[in-house]
């Protein structure tokens, strides 16, 4: 295929400029955040390295035939599957999970590989010609596909890597065209374990949600009984999974729900958050001129944080 011709009539330069802005935006983001701070020397300059070398590897895949990422799809995922097992035995351990590999001076983790090859073999499944994602059996198999990644992240453990993992699986299905019924399907289970975090009461205030909707759907009534006893014993199983979960981790999702209930500790940058929010009003304080960022009221404002 002609380079001009994918420029000229393929090239999609609304979201490549949108794209751009986003990165100019991190650029002054994170300046603002580690200038003149020594525990942030170097950062700035690495994220503008980085984004010369991802715009650089963008044009270099935008150019591949298409057939290359569906021959690759399944050996970069079943490669992934396999590291992702293997820093569980032999990985290094970094803030309390097991999930760096080091070779010599150069180390990596394959959680954030992985996220490539979850999305290239979730398009690659439902991209086929018989596939259909509001069929139960693909939908299911599409799930399966985020979901081991996520299980074996998990017991790194990584719940914030998890997270986004999710979040990677549920786009890519919604993309793929699945109707309201089954994207209820697939939400419903996470909205109810949430409810449980709040107490029995708001847990069954959810399962009578959920019965209003099925009602809406109209069903029948054997896929309905399937989809409340599911919702159901997610319900009540989750307890039991929360108690699994390391205390840090418990409090990260109790502190989500509520930041006051920690405000020195999990909260604090959730409220930080809010009063930088609240204090720069609609139009912000203006550029290096933020209180809780010159003043370093977060600790590595410079991270996920921004």
């Amino acid at each position: 295929m002609r380079v001009d011709y994918k420029i000229k009539d393929k090239f999609d330069f609304t979201v490549f400029g949108s794209v751009i802005a986003l990165v100019i935006m991190g650029f002054a983001a994170i300046y603002s955040a580690t200038q003149n701070n020594p525990a942030a020397a170097g950062n700035f300059e690495k994220q503008i390295m980085w984004s010369l070398i991802s715009i650089i590897v963008f044009f270099i895949i935008y150019f591949l035939p298409a057939q290359t990422f569906r021959v690759i799809a399944l050996p970069s995922y079943v490669i992934s599957i396999l590291l992702l097992i293997f820093v569980l035995f032999a990985g290094h351990k970094v803030s309390g999970a097991r999930s760096w590999m080091n070779f010599g001076p150069f180390g990596f983790q394959p959680s954030e590989f992985s996220k490539i090859s979850v999305i290239l073999m979730l398009s690659y499944w439902l991209s086929r010609g018989n596939k259909d994602i509001n069929n139960i059996k693909d939908l299911t198999v599409a799930i399966a596909i985020g979901f081991v990644p996520i299980l074996l992240i998990l017991m790194e453990p990584d719940l914030g890597t998890a997270i986004v993992y999710s979040a990677i699986t549920l786009g890519v299905i919604f993309w793929a065209g699945i109707n309201l019924f089954a994207l209820f399907v697939v939400l419903s289970p996470g909205i109810i374990m949430l409810a449980s975090l709040f107490g029995l009461g708001a847990m069954i205030l959810a399962l009578v949600g959920v019965i209003a909707v099925l009602f809406y759907f109209k069903r029948n009534l054997f896929t309905s009984a399937t989809v409340f006893v599911i919702n159901l014993a997610s319900g009540f199983f989750f307890d039991y999974g929360f108690k699994l979960l390391k205390p840090h981790q418990q409090k990260r999702i109790e502190t989500f729900i509520d930041p006051s209930a920690d405000p020195l500790g999990y909260g604090y940058n959730a409220l930080q958050a809010k009063v930088a929010i609240g204090s720069g009003g609609f139009l912000g304080k203006g550029f290096l001129h933020g209180n809780q960022t010159q003043l370093r009221f977060i600790p590595e404002q410079w991270t996920d944080f921004i």
